[in-house]
């Protein structure tokens, strides 16, 4: 989306950057301009900025912009509109040199942000959650209910989901009341406000002589419960930057998980919004209390992301971690780049 009046909500001027990235599109004979950097007032609420122009027909030095990582920003000016294109003027400083930047775009963007990178922090239960989470709850009623599946964990344990869904005109809400269920009993209850997530069939016989069962309460985040104790860990991360108006920004969506007793490893499968599939490897000594840092497979075989695009787990092994690469080959990450230093 285009927000040309968001270029003028803060002070550009002199400010740096720490990222370019100018690339060709070949199919459709054009030029596009990313720039990641740091705001200079300090009495702003956001503390970064990351920009974007697509379709630029006017020629660059890209290759001569790409070697330059970092700089200034001396001054930028955005014009125009969506039908006859953004005039846009960049003067950008770095090593020393000058670029006198031009050029006609069809596209601009900006984004401000207040952090960089993914905040751990769970804001599950927190007020804010809670609040978010009960716009939902009307959707437990027979008139929403869509139907009731059960799926069966072990001989000893099921978990029973009851689906409620709700259209209204384009708008769709969804919402599934689950029971975690021991020799018929239930033993937990959560909903999860997400109709993404298929529930998990397995449980985790962990090191520790307990046993898990992972669960979804959001698209985002894990939760575990001890089915012995009935000890519950919710964990929903804050995310990358967002909105106020949202609890939570966009983070790592797990579909799969693989653990690995020797070492209390455990490979998360899953990908980003409608990005490419990846495995993510984090510590799960604790299940109820875990560490949830992880470490991409992806960027540590491809950080660049241009030899293949889907990662997929295989198995772990005596002393490394198997993944397939986009269907195909199988490649060994050895388990000593995630233990614990």
């Amino acid at each position: 989306m285009n927000n040309i009046e968001d270029f003028y909500k803060y002070n550009l001027s002199n400010v740096t950057y720490d990222f370019i990235n100018c690339y060709v599109v070949e199919e459709h004979d054009c030029v596009g301009l990313n720039l990641k950097g740091n705001l200079n007032d300090t009495n702003c609420e956001y503390k970064h900025y990351q920009m974007s122009f697509g379709g630029i027909k006017t020629p660059l030095p890209v290759e001569e912009l790409n070697e330059f990582q970092e700089g200034t920003i001396k001054c930028i000016s955005v014009q125009g509109d969506e039908k006859k294109g953004f005039e846009i003027k960049i003067v950008l400083e770095t090593a020393g040199r000058i670029f006198d930047l031009d050029f006609i775009s069809r596209s601009c963007y900006i984004h401000f942000q207040r952090y960089r990178g993914v905040d751990y922090t769970n804001v599950f239960g927190t007020e804010k959650y809670i609040e978010e989470n009960n716009q939902f709850l009307y959707l437990e009623d027979e008139k929403y209910f869509e139907d009731e599946t059960v799926i069966e964990i072990t001989e000893e344990f099921s978990l029973v989901q009851k689906n409620y869904l709700h259209m209204d005109g384009m708008r769709l809400f969804c919402m599934s009341r689950n029971f975690l269920q021991k020799a018929g009993k239930t033993i937990h209850s959560y909903i999860c406000i997400d109709g993404h997530h298929r529930p998990h069939k397995e449980l985790i016989y962990h090191q520790n002589g307990h046993r898990y069962y992972p669960y979804h309460v959001d698209l985002y985040g894990i939760s575990y419960i001890d089915v012995d104790s009935l000890e519950v860990f919710d964990y929903v991360p804050k995310g990358y930057d967002h909105d106020y108006d949202c609890v939570c920004g966009e983070s790592f969506i797990v579909t799969g998980i693989h653990y690995d007793a020797k070492t209390n490893l455990v490979a998360y499968e899953g990908c980003y919004w409608a990005d490419t599939m990846d495995v993510m490897v984090g510590d799960l000594s604790n299940p109820l209390n875990f560490n949830p840092v992880l470490k991409s497979i992806h960027e540590i075989l491809d950080p660049e992301y241009e030899e293949f695009d889907d990662v997929d787990f295989v198995e772990w092994n005596e002393n490394s971690l198997s993944v397939k690469i986009d269907g195909g080959e199988v490649r060994q990450v050895d388990k000593e780049l995630f233990m614990l230093k």
